[in-house]
């Protein structure tokens, strides 16, 4: 429907634009996305584009190119449009479009000079694969506007690559020399000149209207009330009271996106080594209120919706990068903010500003919630385990889904979002769209029944599925985290310490059944539990692991091993999802206690004891 509302809506403005006759680009170049003129002279056609909108004339056309685009679909049966369709849509043309278009025109995070383009990027318009999110690196001050962009002394790259590669301090090799990054800018062409613009939106000369929140405790990203003033330079961003699970822990970062980047201008041979320092952040869905209806799929809630995705370089958790108003070749130009360097051509001067790089694109999304949790089992996402849960959860669903619709899982980003749920830090995974504006994958997914068929794509037993690839026992017995057989791939490596298949198919598991046993034993259908690979046998990895930290006695009760050292303390090894208030655990505690009344008594598992077996020392 979004997308059918798109090329709705650009036709209908390309057609309005037209009978207008109003020549909207003022000799300028015109936008791939559409000859709507410029943003700035919206004022001046939007009274003329309602009338056009309103007119009675108009409304058979509008019917007319309704009929067209919904040829073989839902909405067009027998040649005959659904009329109640046609009303809805004729109800937004008339009635809100010029209204959207004003907000997004108004907006201060919205950087496209062209209508056309800036309606694409807010997802009113298709966005058709053309790439308006690059930014540029000068390495070279351009003299001229023609040709424009220059040919050389540029390095493009995607807005959400870019806040990496060319962040401050990062060095890139182009044409044999090494290229370090300093600063922002917008460079534009001006006649035969080129004139310098306000390298961040909002310019530094206001305040930020949507600065973020990052909790470190929970990871929750939070939308916090806008500043009058760019934050300091050589300040360490204030903590807050984190809205979502109450620790002093949420870092406040004026984020700004960039327009474009500046290099040092003082390029080096390139010797076969060089600095590069990516700090961008995972992707972000930030905490906001979804009216995306829910829909209730086995033991999960999903919900398909737009929405922002954004990605933060706050220099490795610094809060941003300190940056002043620059001078290039000793010359003052608006808006060229650069970080103190080592060059000479880029120098700085001024109050400093702690600004954090930002990167938002608007797409569609999937958000996926488990239901109903088993006693005493639960991904927190407070803690590395159920962190590693939430992501392995979500990259399960991303590559099943990525063969479901047949297409590269790399079209699909996944993560997971952290609110408050029943007074405590909950996760819910989500997918999203790597296409700007969305492709439809996340909204067809977002359809119960095709989200059923998602879960049967990983948990159906037959030869191609995905349970029946990791379970296989080549790969169960090999793998005891994850590898590049199923989890891993090049677009994930952030997470690839965090990523486990076994957790990630109990989430599927519990995703499916709410009854679902989550233990370190029981079998799962007909085959064994692929935990036992880990912790099954006393010649295990982890049973080694713990005798060489001093446990030398090893018992089983209950099920659960149990490992016993003489400082006195004993590790009770359970599953990674399981809380202190789950019955077994409880039990086995008890038990232990009876008999060895002196020691302390620590619960251990396989997550963290195969990746840092020190923490039980």
């Amino acid at each position: 429907m979004n997308v059918l509302k798109r090329v709705l809506v650009k036709e209908v403005l390309r057609m309005a634009f037209r009978d207008i006759n109003k020549n909207t680009t003022n000799g300028q170049r015109d936008s791939v996305h559409g000859e709507f003129g410029l943003c700035e002279d919206w004022h001046s056609v939007r009274e003329q584009v309602q009338v056009w909108l309103n007119d009675q004339d108009n409304e058979s056309v509008i019917r007319k190119l309704l009929d067209g685009i919904t040829v073989g679909t839902k909405w067009n049966k027998s040649s005959q449009i659904d009329e109640t369709l046609l009303d809805n849509l004729l109800s937004f043309l008339r009635g809100q479009l010029v209204y959207c278009i004003d907000k997004v025109v108004s907006s201060s995070y919205l950087t496209q000079e062209f209508l056309s383009e800036r309606l694409a990027n807010a997802g009113c318009l298709p966005m058709f694969g053309f790439p308006t999110r690059v930014r540029n690196m000068y390495t070279r001050w351009p003299r001229s506007g023609n040709p424009w962009p220059p040919s050389s002394g540029v390095i493009e790259r995607d807005l959400e690559v870019a806040i990496s590669q060319f962040a401050p301090g990062s060095e890139i090799v182009k044409d044999k020399a090494v290229h370090t990054a300093c600063g922002v800018v917008e460079l534009a062409p001006q006649g035969s000149r080129v004139v310098s613009k306000p390298g961040f939106v909002p310019d530094l000369n206001h305040g930020n209207p949507s600065p973020m929140g990052i909790c470190e405790h929970c990871q929750a990203v939070v939308y916090l009330p806008g500043t009058n003033n760019p934050a300091p330079g050589g300040v360490v961003p204030d903590i807050q009271d984190c809205p979502i699970c109450q620790n002093h822990a949420m870092r406040c970062l004026d984020a700004r996106e960039p327009r474009g980047f500046i290099s040092t201008l003082s390029p080096k041979d390139f010797e076969g080594s060089f600095d590069w320092s990516p700090r961008s952040s995972r992707p972000f869905l930030g905490i906001k209120d979804i009216n995306a209806q829910q829909k209730q799929v086995n033991n999960v809630c999903i919900s398909s919706f737009a929405d922002e995705i954004i990605s933060i370089n706050d220099n490795g958790g610094k809060g941003g990068f300190d940056l002043q108003k620059a001078k290039v070749f000793d010359n003052n130009y608006s808006g060229v903010y650069a970080e103190d360097n080592d060059g000479q051509n880029v120098t700085v001067g001024g109050p400093s500003f702690r600004i954090a790089l930002l990167a938002k694109r608007h797409t569609d999304i999937l958000l996926v919630d488990i239901d109903n949790w088993p006693q005493g089992v639960f991904a927190n996402p407070t803690t590395v385990e159920g962190r590693s849960a939430w992501y392995s959860f979500a990259f399960t669903l991303r590559m099943a889904s990525a063969a479901l619709l047949d297409v590269d899982a790399s079209e699909l980003d996944a993560g997971f979002r952290v609110t408050n749920k029943h007074g405590i830090p909950s996760g819910s995974a989500f997918l999203c769209d790597k296409l700007e504006n969305g492709a439809g994958y996340s909204s067809w997914l977002g359809q119960e029944e095709n989200f059923k068929n998602l879960l049967i794509q990983v948990t159906d037993d037959n030869s191609i599925s995905i349970f029946s690839r990791w379970m296989d026992i080549k790969h169960s017995n090999a793998c005891d985290t994850s590898c590049n057989l199923c989890l891993r791939d090049f677009y994930n490596s952030m997470y690839h310490g965090l990523l486990d298949w076994r957790l990630g198919m109990d989430m599927i598991r519990l995703a499916c059944d709410q009854n679902a046993k989550v233990d370190l034993t029981s079998n799962w259908g007909h085959r064994e539990n692929p935990w036992q690979n880990v912790v099954g046998c006393t010649t295990s990895r982890i049973t080694k692991t713990m005798e060489n930290l001093g446990y030398k006695t090893h018992i089983n009760v209950g099920g659960l091993n149990v490992y016993i050292h003489k400082r006195p303390q004993i590790l009770i090894e359970r599953h990674p999802l399981w809380t202190d208030e789950h019955p077994v655990y409880q039990k086995i505690v008890m038990l232990i206690k009876e008999k060895y009344p002196k020691h302390m008594i620590i619960p251990m598992n396989p997550f963290v004891a195969i990746r840092r077996p020190a923490d039980y020392v």
